[in-house]
């Protein structure tokens, strides 16, 4: 698993966007450059999307000019989506595939040491508060920059766990299996501990899908799915009603409050009034409408794909996106990539409350366009390398093979 230097040192280069202080800020662009020069390295050459993918930095790109001028943000998010999406081969899938992998245990990491520093009164977020403000509104954010951050890395570290608890279990092992279903309800727990109420109800819908697509044999996959769903409805509802953050939000535990809104409303209101203002190339991207600029969150990013690049950017949006699914059947073939197809469920439906496909100073937004391209490029090339032999060992004694035909 380690072997793979270059992808993890990437991929660590990623993750220190979500951690404060771990590495400077420049080591999550530097993870672009190293990405980009990985394509030039595997011959990466043009492929169905490529004119799609120029399509939409080109709509980009002119929406930006024609809202006052083109500026960093929407040139990074051109070359981000140029490396990312534009280009492959079948080497560079493989890189991808790798670096996705090594990220999703990054993921599990993170749900690990935030369970302890949940129990350990570590928390960064209070920290900053009481430092500038001098008292906290109480949030937890453990190790990571913000809370909301920690329940995104925590809901897709809930999900890889689910994955280990299959693949244990199509193995035989049940005590490992009950491990990994015993830590997926402690990612789940610290997840919840984040107060983001959609990234925990969206890892538990998730969770479930990543189970019933795993197996073509129904009988063994009833045997894992009932006393998973038994002891998923006496925890699960236990975590929740006893979650101080959830019942700091609007609403509490419920998604409405009294005004029949929910804490995103006012945010989705703000992007559909920006997408009506410019509804065919949109408002241009980073940008906010007059009235709106102190505005550090959009709230949804398909909502932020609409109301940015108008109806010829978001059209193209979803065309890419639509790419990325797989059918029931080559799901059941590999666990590892119905993990892949799960985690990019989670984050599609999770884009309607946070906005991860343009987000460009969020790493989630290079993880999603990674993911994207490697599911689309899944369905092109014939072999995948064996990560869950890398990280579980070899089924059967079998000997170690570098990919395994699909």
């Amino acid at each position: 698993m380690f072997h793979n230097k270059l992808e993890l040192l990437l991929s660590i280069c990623m993750f220190s966007n979500l951690y404060p202080s771990f590495l400077p800020n420049a080591a999550y662009y530097a993870a672009f450059v190293g990405i980009g020069f990985t394509a030039l390295r595997c011959h990466a050459a043009s492929t169905v999307r490529t004119l799609p993918t120029l399509a939409l930095m080109g709509v980009i790109l002119l929406s930006t000019f024609h809202s006052g001028g083109i500026n960093a943000r929407s040139l990074t998010m051109c070359f981000l989506l140029f490396v990312t999406m534009a280009w492959s081969s079948e080497e560079y899938f493989h890189f991808k595939y790798r670096f996705l992998f090594i990220s999703l245990l990054l993921y599990a990491f993170t749900s690990v040491i935030n369970c302890y520093a949940k129990f350990a009164g570590i928390n960064f977020y209070e920290t900053v508060q009481s430092n500038i403000w001098g008292s906290s509104s109480g949030e937890f954010s453990g190790l990571t920059c913000h809370p909301m951050w920690l329940s995104a890395a925590c809901g897709i570290g809930t999900i890889f766990f689910v994955y280990a608890m299959v693949v244990r279990y199509k193995r035989g092992d049940t005590y490992a299996a009950a491990a990994m279903g015993l830590a997926s309800l402690a990612s789940l727990w610290t997840a919840m501990q984040g107060g983001s109420r959609s990234a925990s109800g969206i890892a538990i819908l998730c969770s479930l899908f990543l189970i019933l697509v795993s197996f073509e044999d129904g009988a063994k996959k009833k045997k894992l799915l009932v006393p998973i769903l038994f002891i998923g409805v006496l925890t699960i509802p236990l975590m929740a009603t006893g979650n101080e953050q959830f019942k700091r939000k609007q609403g509490g535990l419920s998604l409405y409050d009294d005004n029949g809104e929910t804490s995103r409303t006012a945010l989705w209101k703000a992007r559909i009034d920006e997408f009506q203002s410019e509804p065919a190339l949109g408002i241009g991207f980073g940008k906010h409408k007059g009235g709106y600029e102190g505005s550090t969150e959009t709230g949804s990013g398909w909502l932020t794909a609409l109301a940015q690049t108008g109806i010829a950017g978001f059209a193209l949006v979803c065309f890419l996106v639509y790419r990325t699914r797989l059918s029931l059947a080559e799901l059941k073939v590999d666990s590892t990539v119905a993990l892949f197809q799960s985690v990019m469920l989670f984050l599609l439906l999770h884009s309607l409350f946070e906005a991860y496909m343009f987000q460009i100073g969020w790493y989630m937004c290079l993880f999603f366009w990674l993911l994207a391209s490697t599911l689309d490029d899944y369905k092109t090339y014939g072999t995948i390398p064996d990560m869950e032999g890398d990280l579980f060992g070899e089924e059967d004694d079998e000997e170690e093979e570098e990919s395994v035909t699909v």
